[in-house]
């Protein structure tokens, strides 16, 4: 008997957060399109986590950057307003610290710097070549972890980036 409430207690104090990470550790995945190829990790989505990075607070996670994906791009591309050369980036999220959230491309080395397992992989260095706010908006459904497409859409492409509820869209021309 004391060894079941044992366990009960030690389940009970992880949250759904720390459990769906446990369960399933971040994997690289890859949306490619003419002229450029999208990897990113497929961060389980942990609503008080990203509500904190969103809304502010002083937390662990939001006093760090999360970089989230690389694009490598062989040809000129926009992406949003920022214009990339043909090259390797990484796109980075910074949490908001009482200026609102953004996200940053910067240009980096060629060469994977996102670690499959590892939802905490360091921000690489590079050179910034864009950073602007960002604004999520509600999405329809919920969707589990990290996941970004290319959506073809009269005016051309947008990146499209869901994590749990929230949504957003960059114009990606190639």
């Amino acid at each position: 008997m004391k060894k079941l409430v044992l366990a009960f207690l030690l389940a009970a104090s992880v949250t759904p957060a720390q459990e769906m990470v446990e369960k399933k550790a971040p994997t690289i995945h890859q949306v490619e399109t003419k002229g450029a190829t999208v990897y990113f990790l497929n961060i389980p989505w942990g609503p008080v986590t990203f509500g904190a990075m969103e809304k502010g607070g002083d937390t662990p996670n939001t006093r760090r950057t999360w970089p989230f994906a690389r694009i490598e791009t062989t040809k000129p591309a926009t992406l949003g307003s920022a214009k990339l050369a043909p090259g390797n980036y990484a796109l980075v999220f910074h949490p908001n610290q009482g200026q609102g959230m953004s996200l940053e491309v910067l240009k980096i080395a060629a060469g994977e710097f996102l670690e499959p397992g590892n939802a905490r992989t360091p921000t690489p260095a590079g050179e910034s070549v864009h950073k602007e706010p960002i604004s999520f908006e509600d999405a329809p459904e919920t969707v589990p972890a990290l996941a970004l497409s290319v959506e073809k859409e009269k005016a051309g492409q947008m990146l499209v980036i869901r994590y749990g509820d929230r949504k957003l869209a960059r114009a990606l021309e190639l």
